[in-house]
Parts: C-alpha cells; sequence; structure tokens
C-alpha cells in the first residue's frame, strides 16, 4: 500500500541569484532559483516510505522564493498523492521500476509535469539534496516570455530540463540538452537572466519554450562532460513540464 508521507521540520528555501528580485528582474532571479536545493539537510532518519522509494521535494514559489504550502503532488494516471507542507516541503511514496511522471498543482499557479525515473528517484533521495521545485504563476510565466521576446502559448510546454550531478544531486553545468519537439528557442539562466543557449550553466537548468505537446510526450538527449541518464521519453502538457537528467561525475 502506498504512504504519502510530509516531513515536518521547517527549513528556508533560498534562491542563488546574485541579486535580490526587484520589478524588472524577478522573473529572471527565479529562473536562477530553480536550481537551489531546497535545503542541505539529509534525508529524515526514519524510512518516510517502508518497500517504497522516498520522492521528496521542497515546493517554492518561482517569483518570491517563498515555500508554498497545499501544492498537491500526485502520480500520474494514479490515485498516489501528496500535499506540501508549511514549509513546502512534500513526500511522496512511489513504487515499481521505471519511467514515472508527478504532477503538481495548486490554484492560481501554471501546473507542472515532471518526468523522472523510479530508479533516480532513489538516487536523488540518497545524495540527501531535496531538490526545489518552482511553481509558476500564469502572470510569472507570461513575464518570462516577455523577457525572451515570445509570447507564451496556452497550449504549448514550458520545457526545464534539470542535469544533476548523480553523486552529489547538485545541479550539473557543462550539459547540453536538446528535445524532439518543435520549440521557439532554448535559454539557460546566466545568474542575471535568460540568455539563448541549450547547454547548461552553473544552476544546471535549460528551458524551452513553447514546446509543441504533439502526443503528449517528446524525446530528450543530453551530451557533455559525463555520461547522462535521460528517461526514454518526456511527458508533455499544457503549462511546464520537467525532466530529471542524471549524469555520473
Amino acid at each position: 500500500m502506498r504512504l504519502a508521507v510530509v516531513s515536518l521540520f521547517f527549513v528556508v528555501a533560498c534562491g542563488t541569484s546574485d541579486s535580490a528580485p526587484d520589478a524588472t528582474t524577478a522573473i529572471d532571479a527565479t529562473v536562477v532559483a530553480d536550481a537551489t536545493d531546497f535545503d542541505a539537510n539529509a534525508p529524515d532518519a526514519f524510512d518516510p516510505c517502508p518497500g517504497e522509494t522516498p520522492f521528496e521535494v521542497g515546493v517554492v514559489d518561482w517569483n518570491s522564493a517563498e515555500n508554498v504550502a497545499g501544492v498537491a503532488a500526485q502520480e500520474r494516471g494514479d490515485g498516489n498523492a501528496a500535499s506540501s507542507a508549511p514549509n513546502g516541503r512534500v513526500v511522496l511514496c512511489v513504487s515499481g521500476t521505471g519511467p514515472i511522471a508527478i504532477r503538481f498543482t495548486k490554484v492560481d499557479y501554471v501546473d507542472r509535469v515532471h518526468t523522472t525515473t523510479v530508479e533516480a528517484i532513489a538516487a536523488q533521495y540518497a545524495t540527501g539534496v531535496a531538490p526545489s521545485f518552482r511553481m509558476l504563476r500564469t502572470t510569472d510565466a507570461d513575464a518570462l516570455y516577455i523577457s525572451a521576446g515570445e509570447t507564451r502559448a496556452a497550449t504549448a510546454a514550458t520545457v526545464i530540463a534539470m542535469p544533476t550531478n548523480a553523486a552529489t544531486g547538485a545541479p550539473l553545468a557543462g550539459v547540453t540538452v536538446g528535445i524532439a519537439a518543435e520549440n521557439d528557442g532554448a535559454y539557460t539562466p546566466d545568474g542575471t537572466g535568460i540568455v539563448t543557449g541549450d547547454t547548461s550553466l552553473a544552476d544546471g537548468k535549460v528551458v524551452f519554450l513553447n514546446a509543441a505537446l504533439g502526443a503528449g510526450s517528446t524525446e530528450a538527449s543530453a551530451t557533455g562532460p559525463t555520461s547522462c541518464e535521460v528517461p526514454a521519453s518526456v511527458t508533455l502538457e499544457a503549462g511546464v513540464s520537467s525532466v530529471s537528467i542524471a549524469c555520473q561525475p
């Protein structure tokens, strides 16, 4: 039987931008902040998911970097679900092996569906690093596109590729990412904003704008200084779609 467990200790999530967001740079700063680990603590000493695999993340607002409570995290196509605590932390117990897609939803925010594998989830949890998952308000998503000179299409996906160091769980630079779906270009956060490019920088993110949904999935590729594992297909839905890419050091 699956168990949905929420960890009940409080932490503060911090962005990695070199400067505080302001009226003109907030959306850029928050893209950088998406690379931030939710906290640096090891997983709780007890096993939150006996016999299953803990998927643990910290959910924060993309623009303010504040913790977001009440975000529903649900295994796609399954009733298995959990909700983020006041500190933004959510633990969803998953079972089996292979690819998995998890949807994050909250009123006034753009849905985010994340593709990974149970094996990658287990490896990430073992590092003791709980990644930060940014939830975009609709207006923040529009501002992101405007900053890149584009207009967000409600019927397309904003795809975030998330390369990490498989040994440490930390974001990884130097990984070149591609997706098969047609899109309006690849961008990378550079510490002050987003710039055109398909190779991750220090924050370990590559963002594809207005990816065509097609049949609801796409293929992704990753090359770089290390060997990277990418799910066989990436789930695409209107809103934000993201994918974990685990690279060996």
